[in-house]
């Protein structure tokens, strides 16, 4: 199984396990959404040893796209 086919079985799982504890908020698809993506930044990060530069390399964004999504989750203040 390469690295993209287990993210793939992960998204999937964390799908399923989100869908059985949603509530009818409406907001399903930005909750999950907002939630995997503070997630994957923060596994990156740690992945990174706290490394900026090479998290927003790895991620495939820039530094001043990952500081501003580290901002709007909550990572950094």
């Amino acid at each position: 199984m390469n690295d993209y086919q287990h993210l793939q079985r992960l998204i999937t799982q964390a799908t399923q396990r989100y869908l059985e504890h949603a509530g009818t908020s409406g907001k399903l698809l930005h909750d999950f959404t907002h939630n995997i993506e503070k997630n994957i930044i923060e596994t990156t990060l740690s992945f990174c040893e706290g490394n900026y530069s090479t998290t927003a390399q790895s991620l495939g964004i820039s530094r001043t796209t990952l500081y501003s999504k580290l901002k709007k989750h909550n990572i950094i203040k």
